[in-house]
């Protein structure tokens, strides 16, 4: 999505438009990608929150869909089935 040169706003950092300035079909589009983004992440976001995910304390949603949270010795503690 290339933005014309009138439409970037030059308080804009790296020259992106703001979204209230992008026409409706661009917002549609940029809405469609970040739902895809968050929706099936990259190998670098997931080895990030995997990572997170190690941590002691941390909680999460594991394979069984149940609220889990990890504990200092590896295991998890299921919060909610």
């Amino acid at each position: 999505m290339r933005n014309p040169p009138e439409a970037i706003d030059p308080a804009a950092p790296d020259d992106h438009v703001p979204f209230d300035r992008l026409t409706e079909a661009e917002r549609a589009e940029a809405l469609t990608r970040m739902r895809e983004n968050f929706r099936n992440p990259g190998p670098d976001i997931r080895a990030f929150y995997a990572t997170i995910g190690q941590r002691t304390g941390a909680s999460g949603i594991d394979e069984k869909g149940r609220l889990v949270r990890q504990r200092a010795d590896g295991s998890l503690e299921v919060l909610k089935e």
